[in-house]
């Protein structure tokens, strides 16, 4: 009777196995190697990944135990199938999910401790309320631009473009100097370090009127008659 090897402890195990023909005469021994191999442990991860909502996300890394082991990914802590192409987190909707990472050695022998990765999504804060365009006069004092965030908890940044650059704690005060209009912009960022995107104010700056054209002096005459001024626009 074939025997059913072991597989409770490592090591290598020899069997040998012989054949009798018809007239019971009994072949050399041909040896037969079991190896039992250890199975992989689990794989090294950095957790939790955060991000924002709706940030790009970039593939889920793990370190292999050995390697030449090959990583799977699974959505359970136990059972289901592994796939070898890491996760990309999604990163639309809110919330917490776990990953998990596990190894397979080169023998094919599946760990059976996988490592979790918690991927926490928070959220991403709402366009700032705004009141656009603010109007100024050439040359007038300008105040502080100013505009509410959505939640109480949330940082105002303010900018000087629609994107990119560093953004500022304190609101801009409009140049009043050059007719023309210029925008500006405020985003939110909340207590998990989520930026929102940025609203536009626009700033307009009206030209001065020139000086109205008029004749001087007037000469009149005292106690005489008298009509009111002109002057030209």
């Amino acid at each position: 009777t074939a025997p059913i090897p072991s597989t409770a402890a490592l090591g290598t195990t020899i069997y040998d196995v012989s054949q009798t023909n018809s007239f019971n005469c009994e072949s050399p021994r041909s040896a037969l190697s079991v190896a039992v191999q250890d199975l992989p442990a689990a794989p090294a991860v950095v957790s939790p990944v955060t991000y924002c909502q709706g940030a790009t996300a970039t593939a889920l890394t793990a370190t292999k135990p050995s390697a030449t082991d090959t990583l799977y990914w699974y959505t359970t802590a136990t059972g289901g199938t592994g796939v070898n192409t890491a996760p990309v987190p999604a990163t639309g909707t809110v919330g917490t999910t776990t990953v998990y990472a596990g190894a397979r050695s080169r023998y094919g022998c599946t760990g059976t401790l996988r490592a979790a990765i918690t991927v926490n999504v928070n959220p991403t804060p709402v366009l700032p309320t705004v009141t656009s365009p603010v109007v100024y006069c050439r040359n007038a004092v300008a105040s502080a631009l100013n505009a509410t965030a959505a939640s109480a908890g949330d940082t105002l940044k303010w900018y000087t473009a629609a994107t990119g650059g560093t953004g500022s704690n304190t609101a801009i005060v409009p140049a009043t100097a050059t007719a023309g209009t210029v925008n500006y912009y405020v985003s939110a960022k909340n207590t998990y370090g989520c930026e929102g995107p940025r609203a536009p104010i626009a700033v307009t700056v009206n030209a001065l009127p020139a000086a109205p054209v008029v004749v001087s002096p007037v000469n009149l005459c005292v106690a005489g008659a008298s009509s009111p001024l002109t002057a030209t626009g």
